[in-house]
């Protein structure tokens, strides 16, 4: 859908809530009849994820496909935003992130996953590392894995530094 037409679209949708909203104060009725037409609307506003947002592969080998979940439309075309790493692909058509990655990632990449139908369109971010099995996952290792304080002990194999927590491990851009 080009440009014009979705603004046509949506200043229709608009003008529509408007106008309810005034027709309901108009015929004395509270305002609540516009705020459950805007939760309504606020319900169906489209929406698309993958499940977790960070994931991590083992390079050179096949990877569980990430189906999308869409919510409140259905999606006729899907891109991403920059290209997958060497050997993932994405279908334009049903949105499927799949194959068998043969590019390390060393660090949390973002993409941008577009998902559009005719009327509307819904975007989502996933995060990928690609290395070695195992390579990502944090644990607590103390001094005797590298850290030089028990208390902020919490790191990866592939990460130079060490967390307090393990959500702060994990929320690092070389671990999950």
């Amino acid at each position: 859908m080009n440009q014009i037409m979705k603004y046509f679209f949506i200043s229709f949708h608009l003008a529509s809530l408007v106008q309810c909203g005034d027709q309901a104060l108009k015929n004395n009725k509270s305002s609540t009849n516009l705020i459950s037409l805007l939760a309504l609307h606020a319900i169906t506003t489209p929406t698309l994820s993958y499940g977790p947002s960070n994931i991590a592969l083992t390079v050179n080998s096949s990877m569980a496909n990430l189906n999308p979940i869409a919510t409140n439309f259905t999606p006729t075309t899907y891109s991403v935003n920059p290209a997958l790493p060497s050997g993932i692909s994405i279908s334009s058509s049903s949105g499927i992130i799949s194959g068998t990655p043969s590019q390390l990632l060393l660090t949390k990449t973002s993409f941008k996953i577009t998902a559009t139908s005719y009327t509307s369109s819904a975007i989502t971010m996933i995060y990928l590392l690609v290395g070695n099995s195992g390579l990502f996952r944090c644990s607590y290792s103390g001094t005797i894995g590298g850290c030089l304080d028990a208390s902020i002990g919490y790191t990866c194999n592939n990460s130079p530094s060490c967390f307090s927590t393990l959500s702060n491990c994990s929320a690092s851009d070389y671990c999950l």
